[in-house]
């Protein structure tokens, strides 16, 4: 591959995460080496971290992306309504996500939250917003995990 500077190699690799899925990583470099080294190290850091795993820089959205998956693989189970996951989706998209959908975790504090949940209550109910809270409750505690 050509940069402005010369030559750039890349290197690549298949690895399976913790959730089973397998993925392809690409890194680049100088060198042929440097490429190797950053490859390595993206692995093993993807290896540490694991999938599902989220720190204060994840957003809100990412947060409550991966527990409607977990809510999803519970209804497959048999375990959880398809109703449950379907309001929870349908509260994130309508009332949770134009609000806190793009903080980062580490910008969530209870006042935030507080703040939010009572303009919703006094917006649209007070059923709204018990269920508000449980799904910014629900992926807070997954975020946790």
């Amino acid at each position: 591959m050509e940069g402005t500077t010369g030559v750039v190699y890349k290197s690549r690799a298949w690895y399976r995460g913790f959730d089973g899925r397998r993925r392809r990583m690409e890194r680049w470099g100088r060198s042929r080496a440097a490429s190797q080294r950053a490859l390595t190290t993206a692995l093993q850091d993807a290896s540490v971290s694991g999938v599902g795993r989220l720190s204060a820089q994840d957003t809100l959205e990412e947060a409550v992306r991966q527990w409607l998956e977990d809510l999803e693989q519970l209804v497959r189970m048999g375990e959880r309504s398809p109703g449950t996951v379907q309001t929870y989706r349908w509260q994130w998209k309508r009332n949770v996500s134009p609000s806190l959908g793009g903080l980062r975790l580490g910008e969530i504090t209870t006042p935030v939250v507080d703040r939010f949940l009572v303009d919703l209550h006094e917006r649209v109910g007070s059923a709204t917003s018990r269920t508000a809270r449980a799904v910014i409750s629900g992926a807070m505690g997954r975020g946790r995990a």
